[in-house]
């Protein structure tokens, strides 16, 4: 999810040589005279709301300045930088990440909040702030929030993890024994398949990250979602399966108590939930799973809106336990029940054998006849854009 550890700075680093292209050399700690010269050659941090880019200070009271309005001269810093990268992080392929580095610059609070697939840890990045400095380091599916500082200043430096050149997409020769094992299983289904006309078509593995539909492609996925999904390719190529990449939307909507967990008086406003409060679904009303984007591995999309049969998931119970990314709350309405609705994204591998491919376009909703109600299919098409 998250990865957060102390550096030691030795002497060479430390002397960073940040060197600001309007305000010449920032000496860390970092003083008054220095943090004012670098709110000068700076702008206001916006933050984002939806898909809105917002400037509010009650928000994000944060300065950034931009690369090119400053350098880094110490020569020691950028082969320091990816040690702290191979530390703090995997190198896998297409891996999209941000490393924070704070350097040393006195304060109080400004805690980091991240959260992943129901998770949340708190990393604090004041301890010893003054003369020490740290990381932390996340992938780009991980929510986080910063904490106000309530005393002092943070200077930090932030980077973009991106790996640009292709990893090798065979399997190592430790791998043999997973291999045969998932050739198997496999090789079961097939015989389930033709033994019963019941078996189900489709399977769906669940990923431990969510992809957004810009970077939904094997080469974009990461760390265990890449190892199993490479084991799930070369099975498939041998045993004539197809394996597609898919990300879900799951919605659970129910009755729940009236107790709000926002106030403790059940007068939470409804609408969300308020602050990050879930109130649990005591009475299930309705559950509906779809497919929002169907791709191929190198990215081409291939179909949307497929409804989907969340049975056919590998995991047991695959989001039971799991917090939603997302709530609707009613609240009290009158003499009626109140209720909630839980939304999951989530990303997935999508196996089916050749044979059986256009039931997972057809769908699970047919007619007495056994025809499909309709029809879901999106002609193959090569995104115009490498991304």
């Amino acid at each position: 999810m998250a990865h957060l550890h102390s550096l030691n700075l030795s002497k060479t680093h430390q002397i960073l040589g940040i060197y600001l292209k309007e305000g010449g050399l920032v000496g860390l700690p970092l003083s008054d005279r220095d943090a004012e010269a670098i709110i000068a050659a700076s702008h206001q941090a916006p933050f984002g709301k939806g898909e809105e880019t917002l400037v509010d200070t009650s928000v994000r009271k944060t300065w950034e300045v931009f690369p090119g309005h400053f350098e880094l001269k110490n020569p020691a810093w950028q082969p320091f930088v990816k040690t702290v990268v191979a530390k703090g992080s995997e190198k896998v392929s297409r891996m999209f990440a941000t490393l924070v580095i704070a350097l040393p610059s006195k304060h109080e609070g400004g805690e980091v909040r991240v959260t992943h697939a129901g998770k949340t840890r708190v990393f604090e990045t004041a301890k010893f702030s003054e003369f020490g400095a740290s990381f932390l380091a996340w992938f780009s599916d991980v929510t986080h929030e910063m904490k106000p500082v309530l005393s002092g200043r943070r200077l930090v430096l932030t980077y973009n993890l991106v790996h640009q050149i292709l990893g090798p997409k065979d399997l190592g020769a430790n791998t043999n024994v997973a291999m045969s094992k998932l050739r198997l299983l496999l090789l079961a289904w097939i015989k389930g398949l033709e033994e019963d006309d019941t078996f189900p078509s489709t399977q769906a593995f669940l990923f431990e990250h969510q992809y957004t539909d810009a970077s939904l492609c094997y080469d974009g996925l990461k760390g265990h979602d890449r190892h199993v999904a490479s084991h799930l390719r070369e099975a498939c190529n041998k045993l004539e399966f197809i394996l597609y990449l898919a990300n879900l939307d799951h919605t659970v909507t129910g009755g729940c108590d009236g107790y709000d967990v926002d106030d403790g008086w059940g007068y939470g406003g409804g609408g969300g939930g308020g602050d990050g409060g879930i109130h649990e679904i005591t009475d299930e009303i309705e559950r509906e799973t779809s497919l929002k984007k169907v791709v191929e591995l190198d990215g081409t999309q291939i179909a949307k809106e497929l409804p989907f049969d969340e049975e056919t998931f590998i995991q047991t119970d695959a989001l039971a336990d799991v917090d939603p990314d997302d709530k609707d709350y009613s609240g009290f309405t009158g003499n009626e029940g109140v209720s909630t609705t839980h939304f999951y994204h989530r990303t997935v591998a999508i196996l089916i054998p050749r044979s059986h491919r256009i039931e997972l376009f057809l769908g699970p909703h047919r007619n007495t006849d056994g025809n499909p109600y309709s029809l879901h299919w999106e002609h193959a098409r090569k995104p115009n854009v490498l991304e």
